[in-house]
């Protein structure tokens, strides 16, 4: 049995609960993310550019005042932070992360040269035959950098390079835009003439065919296994299709979007995501299992959030996204983290206050749907009081009074109304099948959260006062 901590407690007025109690119980969406929004640590305009397997995060942020362009990191232990600038560099941008803290960055897309950021010291990397600029693409484990070296000339072609720590440049593939690199050495990237290629120690280029009559590819980001990732797009650049290149399989389409779509990066798994792009933009995700499915139907609707782009995904399963609030119309980074297929978890919970006893809720039992079985308990309420359980499909945390109000969307009650024993405590069993629960309610993956509301002794019994909250999330 898991239990969670009280909460402050304040008489709530009886008639806001009996209005609460009418509503009429709808369906759950299946929600299989949460959303981390990152915090802008310029004063302008922020982007998240890479992610690593801890789930740490680094991007550009852009400043009223010099440097107006600004590398960061952040973690969700340590929150967000501005690197130092590098030697010689008026604004520069983080491009990746490993999962040692070593960050690739460079000075912009026009100006500077590509760095290494480890142990807080800068090495800064060069080009290639004396071009004045060199941006990077991506860091692997071993702190090596693939990038692009080039000239301030649009018309001279840039070349890919890759760089281990402490060692001058390698050219990889000449007149090339490097796209990314795994831990094996493994390099891919577009050619000018617009056809993808994938590198690989001991083997050298390989160039991808074309995807039908989609002939001009472009590769962006690679695997552990090698498979590779990006868009095709016919001869007239027009009509872009995302697709995964296999050793097995060759070029496969990952989705059927009639064009305006690519891919922007694939996990171990074989797991793509990418973003759609007519009509708006659509961030979505790919299974061979599942096919595609759009991530804005992923999250809780009461985020109030427009996903805009997809960029990164790690074993883990997290997705750096970009995301607009439809209520400000202000636009950041999110990490998309996955839900957990089932268990339960007590939240909403801060030390009681003197407006009365805390109650804390807890659950044991199973949250399978085949099980078809949760136990709800309060405890440290008044002795011999009246309350109910109330349940909802979304999940707040705002002030209520002197308490915090843990129950949000649509609100139900699970009946009859429940008198706690001599010790304060009240139990209730639920049956998925049997009303009044949330019957017919319960898929994969969905959320129930339930709270405590008790008649206040203080109050006359006239009044309630709210436990913590709890989540119940249910697997098959």
């Amino acid at each position: 049995m898991s239990r969670g901590t009280s909460i402050p407690t304040r008489p709530i007025r009886r008639a806001l609960l009996l209005a609460l109690s009418l509503a009429t119980p709808a369906a759950a969406q299946s929600v299989e993310y949460d959303v981390v929004r990152l915090p802008n640590p310029g004063d302008s305009i922020v982007t998240a550019t890479g992610l690593n397997e801890l789930g740490h995060v680094v991007g550009v942020a852009l400043f009223s005042e010099a440097p107006t362009m600004r590398a960061w990191f952040w973690s969700a232990e340590d929150g967000v932070s501005v690197l130092p600038a590098p030697p010689g560099l008026a604004t520069y941008r983080a491009i990746d992360v490993n999962a040692d803290g070593a960050i690739a960055g460079d000075g912009g897309y026009d100006f500077g040269q590509a760095w290494r950021y480890a142990g807080g010291a800068y090495e800064m990397l060069g080009t290639l035959a004396g071009d004045p600029i060199s941006t990077a693409a991506g860091i692997d484990a071993a702190g090596t950098i693939v990038g692009t070296s080039r000239t301030l000339t649009f018309s001279d072609p840039p070349d890919t390079f890759v760089s281990e720590p402490g060692l001058a440049l390698q050219l990889v593939q000449s007149s090339s835009q490097a796209a990314y690199l795994n831990d094996a050495g493994q390099i891919v990237g577009w050619t000018s003439s617009l056809t993808a290629w994938r590198f690989t120690p001991g083997v050298g280029v390989e160039f991808l065919p074309p995807l039908g009559s989609h002939v001009l590819t472009y590769a962006t980001s690679i695997n552990a296994r090698g498979d590779v990732v990006g868009y095709a797009s016919l001869a007239t650049g027009s009509g872009t299709v995302p697709f995964l290149y296999t050793d097995a399989g060759g070029m496969q389409p990952t989705g059927s979007f009639g064009g305006g779509a690519s891919a922007a990066d694939v996990s171990d798994d074989r797991v793509v995501v990418g973003t759609f792009s007519i009509g708006g933009t659509h961030p979505w995700i790919w299974t061979a299992q599942t096919g595609v499915r759009f991530l804005d139907d992923l999250i809780d609707p009461a985020e109030d959030l427009n996903l805009l782009s997809a960029t990164r995904i790690n074993e883990a399963g997290q997705i750096l996204a970009r995301a607009a609030d439809l209520s400000t119309f202000a636009r950041f980074p999110v990490l998309l983290v996955p839900r957990e297929d089932c268990g339960i978890e007590s939240y909403c919970a801060t030390s009681p206050s003197s407006a009365g006893p805390g109650a804390v809720i807890s659950a044991s039992g199973s949250t399978s749907i085949a099980a078809n079985d949760l136990e709800l308990e309060v405890s440290g309420a008044p002795p011999v009081q009246s309350g109910l359980f109330y349940y909802g499909s979304t999940r707040l945390q705002i002030p209520f009074g002197e308490g915090l109000r843990c129950v949000g969307g649509s609100i139900f009650r699970l009946n009859p109304p429940l008198l706690t024993d001599a010790l304060g405590r009240a139990v209730r069993a639920i049956d998925y099948t049997d009303p009044p629960s949330p019957a017919g309610q319960i898929s994969a993956g969905a959320r129930w959260h339930f709270q405590f509301w008790y008649r206040d002794p203080a109050g006359g019994g006239a009044l309630f006062n709210l436990s913590d909250g709890l989540t119940a999330a249910f697997c098959p």
